[in-house]
């Protein structure tokens, strides 16, 4: 019993301590406010419009819509017949008309005051030196994504304002004015507030974008986005002549409203029969949010100018225009400068970077969704790709969530679903309702009937798929309902977010290609102070603010930077990343000249190249082991130690180097983005595969030379030139023979006829030493490597039929990374480890030929052999017959013994290639050959030690039938020295029976079973269990 649970107890506890390990490891405790919600509703008296409460970070929208809530009466008193016009659902009021002339006239009051307030500088406790009026274009909406929006971009322009050193009037407060068109047709509630850093100070207005982009004029049907913005800049400052008033916007929000924009420049003579727009200062324009390329968007509105900046010089005067990131066209360059170092056509091993079956999956109701898809494919034929395009379009909102989620409407819509919870959990996708998912599972459906069609056909495959679009959570379900789908294709999308790093969607999002604008934050010369943002889009604000503040506080006599800043944006240019476990991996190179990015951390500087004590302690770790439990190694290693120095080494250095290229493979152990955690342990593997191979022939060469001993007379007829010894290694000759061996069936098959005994031995019974000289002619290292090399050709052929119907992927980066993996692993790791499966498995079976022929006749064992195992002399050789039962089983003992030893040491190599191939390490797959291939290197060694226990069992059961019989054979005869033999052969059989050595062991406590169990029940048991669930998905 102890046997058993000693047996047992290791890898239970360390399945379960690695188990822990990993849970720990993957999982972090998320941060949870302890600031407790505000469940009860304070009343305010907002005696002032001007001041209605909002934290800096906040939605300013959404202090507007809790005044009209939480002030009604106050709402009806300062309604306007606008309002009445505007306000909907359960914000609607009703007036008479006498109130409604009474609000028209404090709307008109309070109009003035603030127009007045901001003239002369009352509106701040002091004086201003300068007055720099921003207004930011936010997207009107509901939803979700809208408010997140709106909070993003608020914080990251107010975050810009810090770090310029400027600092909010009043930190818990927003300003509302209530703004009307000149011709009195619309009117809106407009949030405001003020910053300020000495004298100078900075008034923001967060501006509707939708509310501007709706009103029309008297001389146009359509409305004019930009002139409304322009009036609304002429309200505010009705002085052209005072100079301290500065004037910039920043926005629009999308391509759709940058399109507006341009299509009414396009009708200047039209819309202005003077010429051109006016306004009455110079007004600068700073988008950080329109990617759609310049050239796509002028030929949608039918423009001859080759650039926005030309157009808006051409059709307005004193209106300036500055892109603050790049275009569609810019980023989809990134991605395909990406894609074809990962070379995504590979398929089969035959890298072929022309060919390019990709799909693009994109929202189709915004002007930005629709094409940016055909940004790609101009850009990938730009490239000299070939390949087939699909695209499929989707309507935003896949979710199927139509409103506020504080609406009545959304509130009652939650509390219904909540009870039918259990209803609508497995109706999910059910095609009917509001949610989308159904039509992702068709686009999917769609795609994998493609692909397979292409696989067919042209043995292709889809090889990446594109998942654009501008709602970062349709993203999320695109990927989700894909990802698993096509495994080994590349995802790719644009623009970085932090949602993409969150542990909930880490399953779809791990290794997800990102083309961005920006990082998470600017370089450190202009970012110090604010932490890194949530989106790059925030990163692209933050960067506007900064130019708008640059060029207000320089003087007219020093020109501000504009040109500069024009030509740091251009320079810096997109960024690709690489999406991991916790962080997202930049890939592009630190450019040698000044850009707006961050550097990249050193690799030193890397917490990840801290791993390189890893490989580096293991490798000193097993020599250490090797040099301690075998002595007669040590001059080995003194002599090798300094060659397998070089080698690690060089790994190193092609691993740093490889790193910091641009075109090279990231390093890193934790976050599932990088090939170098397998390719170290790979080397690893080849090294303790090469040690455990020699170690196995100089455990088998030690064995055969110990039980030499027992054999101690020749067999002169057996000899190299002997027709039986040519029969039994089927070798006709010297090397000079060996291809006409090889090709001649006849001869190739005789090496494989393992007779150890002539068809009609003498006397019926085994020459035991003619016996053990064959047995040592075969089971001699020359006749068993070749064996084993033939094996491991025929199963190497086997194993490329099989990948080339299921063919792994191999997620590497750049030509360097294919071939190094391509040298280690079917150059170095393939043979080392099918020679050592082989070499094993021919010694085992060779044992078990050997446990056959003993069992097939009687052994005629010599005096001094028995003599020798039973420590004592024979006085009467006519009882030596009654020994050699016995005998058989000591020397089988012996010889299996040896075999138990080595028989597990494939296990180990097998081991650290499942775990090498961990999706712990990066986007490896588990196709069903690579399955097939390892259950077999596993089967082979296991089905070889079952098969010699078999013959163990049956060896051990004739020799207890004939010690039995011979028993009674002796108890018959009667004589008196017949007694002392029946003890002697009753405690052999007591021996025999409870036996527990080499192979008579029971098969659960063999050492195959045993030892398999403590490495697999670990980390290579969830490896393992890792390879199952992806082959069978």
């Amino acid at each position: 019993m102890s046997e058993n649970n000693n047996g047992q107890t290791p890898w239970a506890i360390s399945f379960l301590l690695v188990f822990s390990g990993i849970i720990a490891f993957q999982t972090s405790s998320p941060l949870k406010a302890s600031r407790p919600s505000n469940n009860f509703e304070i009343k305010n008296n907002y005696s002032q419009l001007e001041e209605i409460d909002s934290r800096l970070w906040e939605d300013p929208f959404a202090a507007i819509e809790r005044l009209k809530k939480r002030n009604k009466d106050d709402l009806k008193v300062l309604a306007s017949e606008k309002f009445l016009i505007t306000e909907t659902g359960d914000h609607e009021i009703e007036v008479n008309a006498t109130l409604k002339e009474t609000a028209k006239d404090f709307f008109y009051k309070t109009d003035e005051m603030l127009r007045v307030k901001l003239l002369n500088g009352t509106i701040f406790d002091d004086n201003f030196d300068r007055l720099l009026v921003l207004g930011v274009l936010f997207p009107e909406g509901k939803y979700f994504e809208d408010t997140e929006t709106r909070r993003r971009r608020r914080y990251a322009i107010l975050s810009a304002m810090g770090e310029e050193g400027y600092t909010p009037n009043n930190p818990k407060k927003i300003g509302i004015l209530p703004y009307k068109t000149n011709n009195n047709t619309r009117s809106e509630l407009i949030p405001f507030e003020g910053l300020k850093k000495g004298n100078d100070q900075v008034l923001i207005f967060w501006l509707n974008e939708s509310f501007f982009n709706s009103i029309k004029f008297p001389d146009s049907a359509e409305p004019k986005p930009l002139r409304s913005i322009i009036d609304f800049m002429d309200f505010l400052a009705n002085d052209p002549e005072n100079t301290k008033v500065v004037f910039k916007i920043i926005g629009p929000t999308s391509s759709d409203s940058l399109k507006n924009i341009l299509k009414e420049l396009t009708q200047i003579e039209k819309n202005f029969p003077k010429g051109k727009i006016k306004h009455p200062r110079k007004l600068e324009i700073i988008s950080p949010n329109t990617t759609a390329d310049e050239t796509e968007l002028l030929k949608t509105i039918n423009s001859k100018e080759n650039s926005i900046a030309s157009l808006f010089e051409k059709g307005a005067n004193d209106i300036s225009f500055i892109k603050a990131t790049p275009s569609d066209k810019e980023l989809a360059r990134a991605v395909w400068d990406e894609l074809a170092l990962r070379c995504i056509s590979n398929l089969d091993m035959n890298c072929d970077q022309e060919k390019y079956n990709v799909a693009y999956i994109s929202e189709w109701d915004t002007f930005y969704g629709r094409k940016l898809p055909e940004a790609f494919k101009i850009t990938k034929a730009e490239k000299g790709f070939n390949g087939e395009d699909i695209v499929y379009h989707y309507m935003r909102g896949l979710d199927g969530k139509t409103q506020n989620p504080s609406s009545p409407e959304a509130k009652k819509e939650t509390s219904n679903s909540e009870k039918e919870t259990l209803i609508n959990l497995g109706q999910l996708e059910k095609a009917e309702g509001n949610n989308q998912y159904d039509y992702l599972r068709r686009i999917g459906q769609n795609l994998k009937k493609r692909d397979k069609e292409l696989f067919q056909k042209k043995r292709e495959k889809i090889n990446a798929i594109g998942v654009l679009g501008s709602d970062i959570y349709d993203k999320l379900l695109v990927l989700e309902a894909l990802k698993k789908d096509f495994p080994k294709a590349v995802f790719f999308t644009t623009d970085l977010d932090y949602i993409f790093l969150h542990k909930d969607h880490f399953t779809w999002t791990r290794n997800l290609i990102v083309s961005s604008g920006y990082d998470f934050q600017l370089n450190k010369k202009w970012q110090q102070v604010a932490p890194p943002f949530r989106s790059s889009y925030q990163t692209a604000n933050f960067l506007a603010t900064l130019i708008a503040l640059d060029n207000f506080e320089k003087t007219p006599a020093m020109p501000g930077k504009t040109a500069n800043w024009i030509e740091l944006i251009r320079s810096s240019g997109p960024l690709v990343y690489e999406i991991g476990r916790t962080k997202a991996f930049r890939l592009d190179k630190n450019n040698i000249n000044e850009t707006l990015h961050p550097e990249k951390t050193p690799f030193l500087q890397n917490k990840d190249s801290w791993f390189f004590i890893f490989p580096i302690g293991s490798i000193l770790l097993a020599a250490l082991i090797f040099y301690l439990i075998f002595p007669d190694w040590r001059k080995g290693f003194k002599r090798w130690s300094p060659k397998i120095a070089v080698i690690f080494i060089a790994l190193i250095l092609i691993i740093y180097f490889d790193t910091v290229s641009s075109t090279g493979e990231i390093f890193s152990f934790s976050h599932g983005v990088s090939i170098w955690p397998t390719e170290i342990i790979r080397v690893l593997a080849i090294f303790i595969a090469i040690l455990l191979f020699l170690n196995a022939r100089k455990t088998i060469r030690e064995s055969s030379d110990n039980l030499k001993t027992y054999f101690l007379t020749e067999d002169k007829n057996l000899n190299k030139n002997s027709h039986r010894f040519k029969m039994v290694t089927g070798f006709p000759g010297g090397p000079s023979k060996l291809w006409r061996f090889i090709k001649s069936p006849k001869k190739f098959l005789r090496a494989y006829e393992w007779s150890l005994i002539p068809k009609k031995p003498k006397n019926g019974c085994i020459n035991p030493v003619s016996f053990w000289k064959l047995f040592r002619l075969l089971d001699s290292f020359g006749f068993r490597m070749y064996r084993t090399c033939v094996l491991s050709i025929l199963f190497t052929a086997f194993g490329i039929l099989m990948a080339r119907q299921w063919p792994p992927y191999i997620p590497y980066r750049g030509v360097f990374n294919l071939t190094f993996d391509w040298i280690i692993l079917y150059c170095l790791l393939i043979p080392s480890f099918l020679i050592l499966v082989f070499f094993v498995v021919d010694a085992t079976s060779l044992c078990s030929r050997f446990l056959h022929e003993l069992r097939s006749r009687p052994t005629g064992w010599k005096k001094h052999t028995l003599e020798k195992l039973l420590s004592h002399k024979i006085e009467n050789d006519t009882h030596i017959q009654y020994y050699r039962d016995w005998a058989d089983i000591k020397i089988v003992a012996k010889q299996s013994e040896t075999i138990q030893k080595i028989i597990i040491y494939p296990f180990y190599i097998e081991f650290l290639v499942i775990v090498s191939r961990s999706t712990l390490f990066d986007r490896w797959d588990a196709p069903i050959s690579l399955s097939i291939i390892f259950f077999l290197c596993a089967a082979f060694p296991i089905f070889f030690a079952y098969r010699l226990q078999i013959d163990a069992k049956k060896i051990k059961e004739k020799c207890l039938e004939n010690l039995s019989q011979n028993i009674i054979k002796l108890k018959e005869q009667n004589f008196p020295e017949s007694r002392k033999i029946i003890r002697q052969l009753k405690k052999f059989a007591t021996e025999i029976e409870t036996i527990n050595e080499g192979t008579f062991r029971p098969f659960s406590q063999q050492p195959v079973i045993r030892n398999l169990l403590v490495p697999f029940s670990g980390y290579g048991g969830l490896a393992l269990y890792e390879y199952i669930m992806l082959s069978t998905s």
